[in-house]
């Protein structure tokens, strides 16, 4: 999806851009600009609260933007997924490193039992499934011609998949307590657990807004 950024300036015009290409507009009549350079017009419409919710180009009258908050914004979004998908990451690299180093390792300072060991594969899990969704959603998005027309199989395979992540991710937040309850691991080891947990999360609200989590097989 294209993001188009409005800016105004100090002699009341408006900065356009789309991509690499800008544009100066002038208002000739209330919530209509047009080019400085040209023809080309750009036409503004609010919303129920009386602010400018729409924006529409006058020669592509099918073609319209919406005004959407920071939140909701598409950098925001990337950048929800890329620090989860990096969280993940470490998880996924180095706690089967620590595992493996500390095998046999007694200490009263570090609680470990099987039902902490459960939890920690818990979340391991997790990341694993979501890394594995994220690489196939890229492998799959390669050729956007794919999904243009329909979904292809192997994206509704995908689909199933963000059920597991949700699923992986509520188990976590909930080991999480369980962890901090019961003083498992390290401090270290609790928050970077904490880290994971709450990644999970913003993870499935970023499958949740871009319609990518999927609950029951008949929606996929």
């Amino acid at each position: 999806m294209a993001v188009i950024d409005v800016t105004p300036n100090d002699d009341d015009t408006l900065t356009i851009s789309l991509g690499n290409e800008s544009g100066r507009f002038v208002e000739i009549e209330p919530l209509v600009f047009r080019s400085i350079d040209g023809t080309s017009k750009i036409v503004f419409q609010e919303g129920k609260d009386g602010k400018v919710a729409y924006l529409f180009p006058f020669n592509s009258p099918p073609q319209a933007a919406i005004h959407r908050p920071w939140y909701d914004s598409s950098l925001f979004h990337w950048t929800v997924l890329g620090v989860s998908v990096g969280i993940f990451a470490t998880a996924f690299l180095f706690w089967p490193a620590i595992a493996f180093s500390v095998r046999g390792l007694q200490s009263p300072r570090i609680r470990r039992t099987w039902f902490s060991a459960v939890l920690s594969c818990l979340a391991w899990l997790m990341c694993l499934v979501s890394l594995g969704f994220v690489g196939g959603l890229g492998y799959v998005l390669m050729d956007p011609n794919e999904i243009a027309f329909g979904l292809p199989k192997p994206m509704k395979m995908l689909m199933a998949v963000t059920q597991v992540c949700a699923v992986l991710a509520g188990l976590t937040i909930f080991g999480s307590l369980i962890a901090w309850r019961n003083r498992y691991w390290r401090f270290t080891g609790r928050l970077h657990y904490t880290l994971v947990a709450l990644a999970g999360v913003a993870f499935v609200w970023f499958l949740y807004n871009w319609n990518l989590l999927t609950f029951g097989l008949n929606e996929i």
